[in-house]
C-alpha cells in the first residue's frame, strides 16, 4: 500500500466509506520508524501472537470490526504472557482503536490511544508519537473537539517531517467545522500547490463549499470547473466532486445539468456511502422537480431525464424496498405523473401508497399522502383526502403548510368549474380561508407569495371588495416583514394590483393613489 493510499483512507471526517486503517498509516507515514513485523515476542508465543494479530487485520479489512476486536484482545493476551521483555504492542492497540472508530465509538477509540501514550513501555523507543497524535486528532474531530484536533495535528504532521499538505488539509477541516471559514480557506489554498495529489482534491471540495456559503455560486462553479482535471473518475473523491457540482448547478437553476451530474454520481454505487446516496437521490428529485416546472425546457429532454430517474428510483426500491426508497419512488412517480400522465404510474403510485401505510409511520404516511394528492388530476378526488392531510397532528411536518396551499388551489379549481351561485361562493370562501391559514402559519416567501396571488384571483372571481381589502392589508403586512428587498418588491407589486382592483369597486381615487405609492417604492 502506498502512502497516498493510506492518506486517502485516513481523511475526510463524516465519510464512513473511507476505511481508517490505522496500522497501515503507522507503517507507511514518512518520517516514522516502521513497526517491526512480525511482532517481536518471545519464541514460545511468537507464532500465536502474530497469527492472532494478522487475523484481526484480516477481519478489519473485511469490515468485521467486532470479530477483529476479539482477535486483537487475544493477541495482546498472548504477547503479555512473555515475561521480562518490553513488547511493542502499539500496532495491536491501534487496531483496536480503529475498530472502535469504525463502530462509531469514538470516545473509546480516543481512550485507548491516550492510554497507549501513558502505559506502553516501548513507546519512546519505537517513536510513533507523531502518528499517534494524528490518529487522536481524527477521533477529536469526530467528537467535536476541533481545537484539540488542531493542536494534535501540529504535533502529528509537523513534529516529525510530516507532509505539510496533509497538515493544512486536516487543519482546514477542523477550522471549517469550527466555523472559521476565512482561516480554513487559507489552509486549503496552501494545499492546492500540487494539483495531482489527494490533499489538493480535498481542498477543492472544501473551497467550493466555503464559497457556496456566501451564495457566490458562479465562483464556486469556476473553482470546480477549473479543477476537474485533478480528479480521477475511479476514485471516491470524484463522486463527492459530482455531488457538490450538482448542488451548485441546482443553485444556479441549471436543473437538467444537475440531474445529469447526479445520474453519473449515483451510478457509482460502490463509491457512495448510504448517507451520500440518500442525499444524492433527494437532490436529484429536487432538481428534476424544478426542471419539470421550467417553461424553456423541451418535453423531449424532460422525458429523457424522467426515464433516467425511473431507472434510479425503481432500481433502489427493488434492491431495498425499505421505507425511504418506497417513499422516494412514490414521490418520483407522482412528480412524473403531474407532467406526463400515465396510467401505469398512477397504478404503481397507489400500490406504493398502500405499501407505505403498512410501515405504520405517521410522518412517512403524511408525506406520501401529500405527493399522492399532488399526482391526482381529479379535484373532487383530492377534496376527499385533504381533511386527513391538513389534520393538526401533522403540524410539525415540513409539508404541512404546503398542504394548505394545495388545498386552497384545489378548492379554487372546483369553484371555477361551478356556475355562479351559492355552491361556487362556498368553494371560493373555503379557498380564501385556506389562503389565510397559509399566511397565518408561515412567513416563508415561497408559500406566502402564491397564497397572496391566489387570494387576489379569488377576490376577482368572487367580485367581492371585502376579499380584496383584506388581501391588500395582508400584502402590506407581508411587505413590512419581508426578509429581503426582492421579497419586499414582490409583495409591493401584489399590493399595487390589489389596490387597482379595489379602485374598480370604490371609484374615489384613493386606491389608485395607493397603487401608485406601491409602484413608486419599486422604482
Amino acid at each position: 500500500m502506498l502512502y497516498s493510499d493510506v492518506m486517502k483512507i485516513c481523511t475526510l471526517p463524516k465519510k464512513p466509506r473511507y476505511f481508517l486503517v490505522f496500522l497501515a498509516f503507522i507503517r507507511f507515514m514518512p518520517g516514522f520508524s516502521a513497526i517491526p513485523n512480525p511482532l517481536p515476542v518471545s519464541a514460545g508465543d511468537e507464532e500465536r501472537a502474530r497469527s492472532f494479530f494478522y487475523k484481526g487485520e484480516e477481519l478489519m479489512n473485511e469490515r468485521l470490526y467486532e470479530d477483529a476486536l476479539s482477535w486483537y484482545n487475544r493477541a495482546i493476551t498472548a504477547a503479555n504472557q512473555t515475561a521480562g521483555r518490553d513488547l511493542p504492542l502499539l500496532p495491536i492497540v491501534m487496531g483496536m482503536a480503529a475498530d472502535y472508530y469504525m463502530l462509531g465509538d469514538y470516545q473509546q477509540a480516543l481512550n485507548i490511544l491516550e492510554s497507549a501514550e501513558k502505559t506502553l513501555p516501548s513507546l519512546e523507543k519505537i517513536s510513533p508519537c507523531s502518528s499517534l497524535a494524528y490518529l487522536k486528532s481524527l477521533c477529536c474531530k469526530r467528537l467535536g473537539f476541533f481545537d484539540k484536533g488542531i493542536e494534535l495535528l501540529q504535533t502529528g504532521l509537523i513534529g516529525e517531517k510530516g507532509d505539510p499538505d496533509w497538515f493544512f488539509v486536516q487543519k482546514g477541516i477542523c477550522l471549517y467545522e469550527l466555523g472559521e471559514f476565512a482561516k480554513a480557506k487559507e489552509c486549503f489554498e496552501k494545499a492546492l500547490l500540487e494539483k495531482n495529489k489527494i490533499p489538493a482534491r480535498i481542498s477543492v471540495l472544501y473551497l467550493a463549499r466555503i464559497v457556496r456559503r456566501s451564495k457566490d455560486y458562479l465562483s464556486a462553479g469556476k473553482i470546480l470547473n477549473d479543477s476537474v482535471s485533478c480528479f480521477k473518475e475511479s476514485e471516491p473523491l470524484y463522486v463527492d466532486y459530482l455531488l457538490i457540482k450538482a448542488k451548485n448547478m441546482l443553485s444556479l437553476h441549471k436543473n437538467l445539468e444537475a440531474c445529469d451530474l447526479l445520474s453519473e454520481a449515483l451510478q457509482k454505487r460502490n463509491s457512495l456511502s448510504q448517507r451520500a446516496m440518500t442525499s444524492g437521490v433527494q437532490i436529484f428529485f429536487k432538481a428534476l422537480s424544478a426542471a419539470f416546472h421550467e417553461k424553456n425546457i423541451s418535453d423531449e429532454l424532460l422525458k429523457k431525464c424522467a426515464e433516467n430517474g425511473k431507472k434510479l428510483f425503481f432500481g433502489r426500491y427493488t434492491k431495498h424496498p425499505n421505507e425511504l426508497n418506497t417513499l422516494m419512488l412514490l414521490k418520483f412517480n407522482s412528480l412524473k405523473y403531474e407532467k406526463f400522465p400515465d396510467g401505469q404510474d398512477e397504478k404503481e403510485s397507489e400500490l406504493l401508497f398502500q405499501k407505505i401505510k403498512e410501515f405504520q409511520n405517521p410522518a412517512l404516511e403524511f408525506e406520501a399522502l401529500f405527493f399522492r394528492i399532488r399526482s391526482l388530476h381529479d379535484s373532487f378526488k383530492k377534496e376527499k383526502l385533504f381533511d386527513r392531510l391538513t389534520d393538526e397532528r401533522y403540524i410539525q411536518s415540513p409539508y404541512y403548510v404546503n398542504a394548505w396551499i394545495l388545498r386552497a388551489f384545489n378548492e379554487f379549481n372546483i369553484a371555477c368549474k361551478e356556475p355562479a351561485g351559492e355552491k361556487k361562493d362556498r368553494y371560493l370562501k373555503r379557498a380564501l380561508a385556506f389562503c389565510l391559514k397559509v399566511l397565518d402559519l408561515s412567513s416563508d416567501f415561497s408559500l406566502c407569495k402564491p397564497a397572496l396571488k391566489l387570494y387576489l384571483r379569488i377576490g376577482i372571481a368572487g367580485n367581492q371588495s371585502d376579499y380584496l381589502k383584506e388581501g391588500l392589508h395582508r400584502a402590506e403586512k407581508a411587505a413590512a416583514n419581508a426578509k429581503s428587498p426582492e421579497e419586499r418588491g414582490a409583495y409591493l407589486y401584489i399590493g399595487a394590483v390589489f389596490a387597482s382592483h379595489m379602485e374598480k369597486f370604490e371609484g374615489n381615487g384613493i386606491y389608485i393613489e395607493r397603487a401608485k405609492d406601491f409602484l413608486h417604492e419599486l422604482i
